[in-house]
């Protein structure tokens, strides 16, 4: 079995968790698990705050999203996400809304698909 501390991944970068927790697999798998709930939740979050023009949830949300994305390290994610949150707070440049959002969408089963990877490799 694989240990989630040396598995490279396409889409996700442990390292920054690795640093938190250590060789902790308990905790890490229970941390992978809880962000194969929020990413999808949050990201829902932004796209129906968008579809609605609720500019103060998808502020929110993205801003919610951003410390959850901190734990697997995606940079086109993370970027976008905070592009979002900057478009949100300024309420400004919303045309560029969709395709941010759509970056999110897009890789959003990627990152999912390794984290659960990840889980898994864990064995817990």
């Amino acid at each position: 079995m694989k240990n989630a501390n040396s598995t490279s991944f396409e889409y996700i970068n442990l390292d920054y968790l690795n640093s938190l927790i250590g060789d902790d697999l308990e905790t890490k798998s229970t941390m992978l698990s809880m962000l194969l709930d929020e990413i999808p939740e949050e990201i829902q979050k932004i796209n129906d705050a968008h579809q609605a023009m609720d500019i103060p949830t998808l502020k929110n949300a993205a801003h919610k999203l951003k410390s959850t994305l901190a734990f697997v390290a995606n940079d086109k994610m993370t970027t976008a996400n905070k592009a979002i949150e900057q478009i949100a707070k300024n309420n400004q440049d919303l045309d560029k809304l969709p395709e941010l959002i759509a970056i999110m969408n897009k890789l959003q089963p990627l990152v999912l698909k390794d984290v659960q990877l990840a889980v898994d490799e864990m064995g817990i």
